[in-house]
């Protein structure tokens, strides 16, 4: 048992010593001032126990109390003083101390006072120990649960938002630009002659060149609020809130930009013989009353003109309830 006894009386600091060899302390520190306390108190790890006069040279004992109970919150105070009034032991008691003493000191009386502040104290370690179990066990479910919901909104090929995150995200966009009377962009982008990439290539390849593409358009985007996602296959969207038609294709060819300056070799290719995608553009200014499907209609009916008139290219669209929208 590791104890600091805050006293500058020599007697009492004797029979402490004394007394608390009968509990198993066999080398107490003392210390005469409270400042010395604290700079004791600053540095312990192993202290079990502390006794403490209000009466001190420097600091008030009230004062020091309550800083040792900040300092270290699991370890029991009892005061030992020679005040008797009870202003003096509700202010102990207020302040933090678990117990009080009067001096001069009775054997039997200490003895008892500090078996139970050791009791309660292991009491205290046990709680404080299964709170932190506990806490630890809260944090791991909760990194797990995030994790799992990561891995549900991510394409675990590419690493950027899959499918279904996709489709989320859309309805809150779709929601947010109707109340707020902007428009909202999309993007549909699609890699060039890539089931001849694949036979060619085999699928490890293409896997690779979906991968490295992906991050391609990642970096294209430049707007935290601008999403890039996987929408099958070779298929990628990206989902542009507050954009225009203007903004969203300068977007869509720095996309392909992006892309073709990899020079990913692509021998089998119609239109080049490094990896291209084709782009279609549509912008909308969202009703409620309205499906978001029309946007993803329009830009794929983009991107399939884009195919048709050579590839590696991007296309705009106009959706088919253009007179809904306010574009």
């Amino acid at each position: 048992m590791n104890v600091l006894v805050i006293d500058n009386d020599l007697q009492n600091r004797d029979l402490c010593c004394h007394l608390l060899r009968e509990l198993g302390c066999v080398d107490p520190r003392f210390v005469d001032c409270g400042a010395e306390a604290l700079r004791v108190a600053e540095v312990a790890t192993d202290l079990d126990l502390i006794l403490l006069e209000l009466e001190l040279p420097d600091v008030h004992g009230i004062e020091i109390c309550r800083r040792l109970v900040a300092l270290l919150p699991n370890v029991p105070i009892i005061i030992v003083t020679g005040r008797t009034d009870a202003a003096a032991v509700r202010d102990a008691l207020d302040s933090g101390a678990q117990d009080f003493m009067t001096k001069p000191l009775r054997a039997i009386e200490f003895l008892a006072r500090v078996r139970v502040a050791m009791r309660l104290r292991g009491e205290r370690l046990r709680h404080f120990s299964q709170e932190q179990r506990l806490t630890t066990r809260a944090r791991r479910l909760e990194k797990s649960k995030t994790d799992l919901e990561r891995i549900a909104c991510i394409d675990q090929l590419t690493g950027i938002a899959n499918r279904r995150h996709f489709d989320t995200l859309l309805q809150i966009e779709w929601k947010r630009a109707a109340r707020n009377h902007t428009q909202l962009s999309l993007v549909m982008l699609d890699l060039d002659d890539f089931h001849a990439l694949n036979e060619l290539y085999g699928h490890l390849g293409g896997d690779l060149r979906l991968k490295n593409v992906a991050e391609a358009m990642t970096k294209s985007l430049q707007r935290a609020s601008d999403v890039i996602a996987r929408y099958g296959g070779e298929e990628f969207v990206a989902l542009l809130p507050d954009t225009s038609t203007e903004g969203a294709f300068a977007v869509a060819e720095r996309t392909r930009a992006c892309v073709e300056n990899l020079k990913l070799p692509h021998a089998t290719s119609r239109c080049s013989d490094v990896v291209t995608i084709s782009a279609g553009v549509a912008t909308v200014a969202p009703r409620l009353e309205v499906d978001p499907a029309t946007l993803i209609e329009a830009a794929d009916v983009a991107l399939f003109r884009a195919k048709a008139e050579g590839r590696n290219r991007c296309c705009a669209e106009i959706p088919r309830v253009a007179k809904l929208f306010a574009v």
